[in-house]
């Protein structure tokens, strides 16, 4: 397929009808593949600490995850392109950023060095 989410037409093809006449059919194909971006650990702490600053220097933890979801969404709208390339997980509460809330938890120990220079943990319900 050409290029992800989008829809590619294949043009007009002719096809034999039952009555021998020509008769011209549109094929449309969609393609429904999925657009992966790597995580940037380090983009994605710069964009919490952004926020944390522009709040005071704290957080709630979950008004923290999702402002940082918000982000993304609005920056993948608006660039094509998201801050953190981190993907969204089904959570009872709504959707959350996988990576940063297992960063956010301390169960993401692989990019807990590059996440400690921008954010410190202190509270486990504030950040």
């Amino acid at each position: 397929m050409d290029s992800p989410l989008t829809a590619v037409r294949h043009g007009w093809s002719r096809k034999r009808a039952p009555d021998s006449a020509f008769a011209l059919k549109r094929e449309w194909v969609y393609s429904l593949d999925v657009i992966r971006f790597p995580f940037n650990v380090e983009k994605s702490a710069q964009a919490g600490a952004f926020l944390l600053k522009m709040n005071g220097g704290e957080f709630d933890t979950y008004k923290f995850i999702k402002f940082l979801y918000l982000a993304d969404r609005e920056a993948l709208r608006c660039w094509n392109e998201p801050i953190t390339g981190d993907h969204a997980a089904s959570m009872p509460y709504g959707p959350v950023l996988s990576t940063i809330y297992d960063l956010t938890k301390g169960t993401a120990p692989y990019f807990h060095d590059v996440w400690s220079q921008f954010i410190s943990d202190t509270e486990k319900e504030r950040i």
